[in-house]
């Protein structure tokens, strides 16, 4: 769990250095943290961790999908990253099984099922 909780430290840092450099690295950057947040929502689902520490992962997800959601050119970047109907579905599974259900992220992956 700390090196969950070491990596989204990290990428929100790296996060917030890119986007003083340039819209490449924001997006980067950006695309790296919805990886490491994909990663974690199939952890979080898989039951890997359970407890104190898989409440904590879960609080981690829910807090950084509520900043995207929340955050307009935060969820265009979002938008923007999904390349696929399968991209990110990890994030989908999991705001739907926590019950996110009025999600703007949710509504907008929902867009790209078939």
């Amino acid at each position: 769990m700390l090196t969950a909780s070491e990596a989204f430290r990290n990428a929100w840092v790296a996060l917030e250095r890119a986007e003083q450099v340039s819209p490449d690295a924001h997006k980067a950057a950006f695309t790296d943290l919805l990886n490491l947040v994909e990663a974690c929502c199939a952890v979080s689902l898989d039951g890997l961790l359970v407890g104190r520490s898989g409440t904590l992962l879960r609080k981690n997800l829910v807090g950084t999908l509520v900043l995207i959601d929340r955050t307009p050119s935060a969820y265009a970047l979002f938008a923007n990253a999904m390349e696929t109907p399968n991209t990110f579905e990890e994030i989908r599974r999991f705001l739907a099984a926590t019950q996110k259900d009025q999600s703007q992220l949710l509504q907008g992956l929902s867009a790209y099922d078939k």
